[in-house]
């Protein structure tokens, strides 16, 4: 299930300590839908889990080492590009909804990085400060609307959200996080086996229409076969009566002394 607006609204209250002020050091993407960022402020480096995934759209520091793909896949290395090494300078989260806004100060100048866990629609989109430039996660035709719903929004409620933004601390647990992480590895544990069970399913399927098809074309094949016999002995018959046929001869009267269906003479 994807995170709720309270559940999102507990978490970050326990995550601001730790990534206001902190610099994004590294950058994965180990799943399609699944952005990974170490996030380092003196004394304390935390690695926060951020999924676009429809059914478990959620944020929240992870324990769990996950496996990166060979080469970063194409928003992983924008992101890269862009703000790596950023200080995290505001975290805010728009109200009534569950997008939240990391305000970037990178050399290139300020950027957005707007985190939308709104199920269906869960999307990563990285922007400057005025939105003239929006790149998503996941391709969305109308990236740049909601990108500036979102800021217009970001803005009314930037200083409301300021003024209760914890203060900065050496917190180093992370309850709410924990369980977040420990209901959603659960459920997508399911999820995965439920998937595999369903395309072992499907391929089983697969192999018995495959089969179904094989033993008709063989059973085809048979029925043919038995026909083909009897032109054969026929053919044989017609061989061994060579001589007796005239050119344009179109019937000839034999007699099959091997038909097995002639009664044995004694």
């Amino acid at each position: 299930m994807a995170i709720s607006r309270e559940q999102l609204s507990q978490v970050l209250t326990e995550l601001k300590p730790a990534l206001i002020g902190g610099r994004i050091q590294k950058i994965h993407q180990p799943m399609a839908d699944i952005m990974t960022l170490e996030i380092r402020r003196p004394s304390q480096t935390v690695t926060l889990l951020i999924s676009a995934h429809p059914q478990t759209a959620r944020l929240h520091v992870s324990t769990q080492r996950l496996p990166n793909p060979a080469t970063p896949p194409p928003f992983c290395q924008f992101l890269r590009s862009r703000i790596l090494g950023a200080r995290i300078e505001q975290v805010v989260r728009v109200p009534d909804d569950r997008v939240v806004w990391f305000e970037l100060s990178t050399k290139r100048g300020t950027h957005e990085l707007v985190i939308a866990l709104t199920g269906r629609s869960a999307n990563l989109y990285l922007v400057d400060r005025n939105a003239d430039m929006v790149r998503p996660l996941k391709p969305d035709s109308h990236s740049r609307q909601r990108v500036q719903s979102y800021l217009k929004t970001e803005i009314i409620q930037s200083q409301e959200e300021s003024d209760k933004t914890p203060s900065h601390s050496k917190q180093k647990t992370f309850p709410l996080s924990a369980l977040l992480e420990e209901t959603s590895i659960e459920q997508e544990r399911r999820q995965a086996k439920q998937q595999e069970q369903e395309r072992q399913l499907a391929a089983l399927r697969k192999a018995i229409k495959k089969a179904q098809r094989r033993v008709q074309s063989f059973t085809q094949d048979l029925e043919k076969a038995h026909r083909y016999r009897e032109y054969g002995r026929y053919g044989e018959l017609l061989k061994a009566h060579l001589g007796e046929m005239k050119k344009g001869q179109t019937q000839i009267v034999v007699i099959d002394y091997y038909d097995d269906r002639l009664p044995e003479l004694t």
